[in-house]
């Protein structure tokens, strides 16, 4: 059956103090409203596809109470230009919570957009062995002339 086709690959490597992660994805789609039919496929539909490439990784030093992270992505669409996307974190203790800020671009660009970033803090807080809390922020920068879009909110989650 024809549609939409999807295909991953991750490896990593973990240790006390730093871990890191590589990976590969490709994903190939259909324009089903290029074909003669515009709502089934048919043999007429072009495809293209995409690649991504990316790294994640994070370092904890054992003298200081903290957690660096970082990601880096490369995709690769068939006649587009390459995108690149790209995240830096720095978690920590606080009291009996973990604090986590974090900056990365807000999804994708390529040379010719202006690249928009987006920023975020949260506190995860644990409420008993079970509840764990996190109230959060984040800054959203607008492209061009648009106006930056700021939110919060919190997520309460809990298993037995």
């Amino acid at each position: 059956e024809e549609g939409n086709d999807f295909y991953g690959l991750a490896l990593g490597y973990e240790t006390d103090t730093y871990g890191f992660t590589v990976a590969y994805s490709s994903k190939e789609s259909t324009d089903i409203t290029a074909g003669a039919d515009n709502e089934a496929y048919d043999i007429g539909d072009p495809k293209t596809e995409t690649t991504y490439t990316g790294i994640v990784g994070y370092y904890s030093p054992e003298e200081l109470p903290i957690t660096l992270s970082a990601g880096y992505e490369i995709g690769d669409p068939d006649g587009g230009e390459e995108t690149t996307q790209y995240t830096l974190g720095l978690s920590s203790e606080v009291g009996e919570g973990t604090l986590n800020v974090s900056m990365g671009t807000n999804g994708s660009f390529n040379d010719n957009q202006d690249e928009t970033l987006a920023y975020d803090a949260s506190y995860a807080y644990p409420i008993n062995d079970g509840m764990e809390v996190v109230p959060f922020i984040y800054i959203l920068e607008g492209a061009g002339s648009a106006d930056d879009t700021t939110g919060f909110g919190a997520s309460l989650s809990f298993s037995f």
